[in-house]
């Protein structure tokens, strides 16, 4: 197998040269341009039917990303395979930089008062691949029909890639204090 990197950082350990089966790919999890390169570069190197068997996205944190992430790579994970997003519960803002969360001197990589406005995530799927008639996906105010009034340029998408993938329990026995924190979703088997 092999493992692909993605981040917006460089890689400054060489770790991709001494490595044949890791390869990295420097890019914004927020950029279409980004997420666009990345799919044209994993079709150029294994052809149009590139199935990765697990995707997971712990990058920025911020819901635009992550779903816009989901929406542009998801159709990359293979039938049974997974994509996992992990801290779904909070994403970095301004108020906790104020409140000293970062070290004295270190600068955010983003605010994400400054990004798009979109919907939480985790309640995002919920709605979509949760018991719509607890969620109802349909009401007026619900999450789901406030996402497609914000994020119209890929909301369709979006919600028919995740129409693909069912939601895996990452606390089967109850026994973990904070599930909250990340979304399993398997890829139907076709």
């Amino acid at each position: 197998g092999e493992i692909w990197g993605f981040d917006v950082n460089e890689l400054k350990d060489p770790i991709d040269k001494s490595l044949n089966r890791f390869h990295f790919f420097q890019g914004d999890q927020g950029s279409e341009d980004s997420l666009k390169d990345f799919n044209d570069t994993v079709n150029k190197k294994y052809g149009n039917n590139v199935q990765f068997d697990i995707i997971i996205d712990d990058g920025s944190h911020a819901f635009y990303h992550q779903q816009l992430s989901f929406t542009r790579l998801s159709g990359l994970v293979k039938p049974g395979g997974y994509y996992v997003i992990e801290d779904i519960h909070w994403q970095p803002d301004k108020r906790r930089l104020v409140k000293g969360k970062l070290a004295e001197g270190e600068k955010p990589v983003y605010d994400s008062g400054q990004l798009p406005r979109t919907v939480n995530t985790k309640f995002l799927i919920k709605q979509i691949v949760g018991d719509p008639k607890k969620n109802n996906p349909g009401a007026p105010n619900s999450i789901f029909n406030k996402f497609k009034k914000l994020r119209p340029e890929f909301a369709d998408d979006f919600i028919n890639n995740m129409k693909n993938f069912i939601w895996e329990d990452p606390n089967p026995s109850g026994k973990c204090p904070r599930p909250q924190r990340l979304i399993i979703l398997q890829r139907s088997k076709e």
